[in-house]
């Protein structure tokens, strides 16, 4: 049985064993992904050693540190204490914490719709290209156990895949070396990507890949080092009717979220919420989504390579400011409308 620690004493109250299981999960995944590195030095694709061991010990401390901060008392002290700084036509002068904590929960909510969206429009998209996907699992995959291994790494870039879908579906789309591959159109020369399965997903005519033809070419003029396509094929669409349309649906399910969950805080409350209030606070829930997105937009991108594919991935700045103002006005329409029909009945 867990017995707390006085107040004040060794970590705050905080358990014995659950800091000595912290301590034991955090050791856990830093050991882990070294030995994928060391293991993965060997292959074509080679993780950069300097990176991994910098990142790895930061990112497995970084976790797991949040999540004991979260589980303890200083997140509802430090809500308190930046609640306190905000105007009273944004929160009011009672229950601060309680209604900015509310905003992040519906941008929470509107972050997961959004990115359980891009989940579903990058597994579709991969479904879709299933043949090259094969073609290029296979040429990956020497034997039974650099399959496996294969497996497991597209399994762990699934959450990137749903980012840089969910990047794509608002509009400010991903990088591809010089080319910018956007729904609504894109630019630049594509480079011919390497043969790998979740770069199979890639909108068709965005870019050619390995051993395949590039979009109005054969494969002749691959073998011939014609690894370029013309940038009026980046805006081509996926080729099925469901993923073209799908990106469009993503950011207002994200809005929707948002408002829904804020007009059902607003008219559970004591005191049911202003509409301004509850507008205002829609406002802020679509920009906390917007910052989360952007953070992760930042951490799903990277260099693949050097040259045309050092820039990779969706561009963090972009995808904030889009996720932002596509999820603003279905948030701020559904807030205010449920809400009116929760007070009405």
């Amino acid at each position: 049985m867990e017995h707390p620690l006085p107040a004040g004493a060794g970590r705050r109250g905080v358990p014995v064993s659950y800091t000595h299981l912290d301590v034991y999960k955090r050791q856990g995944y830093v050991t882990a992904g070294l030995l994928a590195a060391l293991y993965a030095t060997g292959g074509e694709y080679r993780p950069g050693w300097g990176w991994s061991t910098l990142f790895l010990p930061a990112l497995a401390a970084v976790v797991s540190l949040s999540g004991m901060w979260a589980g303890s008392d200083h997140l509802r002290r430090t809500v308190d204490r930046t609640a306190g700084r905000l105007p009273d036509l944004l929160l009011g002068r009672a229950d601060r914490g309680r209604r900015l904590g509310a905003a992040f929960r519906a941008a929470g909510e509107g972050a997961a719709a959004l990115l359980c969206g891009g989940a579903l429009l990058a597994v579709l998209a991969l479904v879709l290209r299933a043949g090259e996907a094969g073609a290029a699992f296979g040429r990956l995959a020497g034997g039974w156990v650099s399959g496996v291994t294969l497996l497991l790494l597209c399994l762990a870039l699934l959450p990137n895949a749903a980012v840089w879908a969910a990047a794509y579906a608002t509009g400010a789309g991903f990088l591809l070396g010089p080319a910018m591959v956007a729904p609504l159109g894109g630019w630049g020369p594509v480079p011919r990507l390497p043969a790998f399965p979740w770069l199979a997903a890639v909108p068709t005519g965005a870019a050619p890949r390995e051993g395949a033809a590039p979009a109005g070419g054969t494969a002749a003029d691959v073998a011939a080092g014609a690894d370029v396509t013309s940038g009026a094929d980046v805006a081509g669409g996926v080729g099925d009717v469901v993923v073209t349309w799908l990106p469009a649906v993503l950011p207002l399910l994200a809005g929707v979220a948002i408002g829904v969950r804020l007009a059902r805080r607003a008219a559970a409350a004591r005191t049911p919420w202003p509409w301004l209030r509850t507008a205002v606070l829609a406002v802020l829930g679509c920009l906390i989504c917007g910052a989360a997105l952007a953070a992760l937009a930042g951490l799903a991108g990277g260099p693949l390579g050097r040259g045309t594919l050092a820039a990779f991935g969706p561009v963090w700045w972009r995808t904030g400011l889009a996720t932002a103002a596509w999820t603003l006005l279905p948030a701020l329409l559904s807030a205010l409308l449920v809400r009116w029909d929760r007070l009405r009945r």
